[in-house]
């Protein structure tokens, strides 16, 4: 829609209408943009929190660090219980398995493999301990007591 401009006033009159036109298409696109943002809304939700399950950042809630062992873990357990224990289940049983396994594999750490291997290792050796003082105070092959031989 081309206006024929003749002198300074059509071109004043040009530049307002311009600018109202250009208000009004902000108008109707921020009015779009937040229609789109509130369809879209609880799925991004649901994407976010199911994002944060498996190790990533939610919007709310810090990252926290990981050492090897659980990035590790993180690959490793979903695909063993695939292969070892759910063989034949449906893909709902074995998509909860491996959010199950990857929710478990964050709280295993370096930190607490070495806690259960120094468990283990007490354990052991307190009953190494045992049998020892076991074996040791039933058997004494000295002269008896009540011998004849002094």
């Amino acid at each position: 829609m081309k206006t024929k401009i003749e002198n300074i006033e059509d071109l004043h009159l040009e530049i307002v209408r311009l600018e109202f036109q250009c208000t009004q298409q902000e108008a109707v696109l921020a009015h779009h943009t937040k229609s789109i943002i509130h369809k879209f809304r609880s799925p991004i939700i649901l994407l976010d929190k199911l994002y944060s399950w498996f190790g990533g950042g939610g919007g709310e809630k810090t990252k926290e660090e990981h050492d090897w062992v659980s990035s590790t873990l993180h690959a490793i357990l979903p695909l063993a219980f695939d292969k070892l224990f759910f063989r034949k289940s449906s893909f709902v049983v074995k998509a909860l398995a491996a959010l199950i396994a990857q929710n478990t594999a964050t709280f295993v750490t370096k930190d607490t493999i070495v806690e259960v291997a120094s468990h283990v290792a007490e354990w052991i050796k307190n009953m190494k301990a045992k049998q020892t003082e076991k074996g040791k105070s039933n058997y004494d092959f000295g002269i008896p007591p009540d011998s004849e031989t002094y």
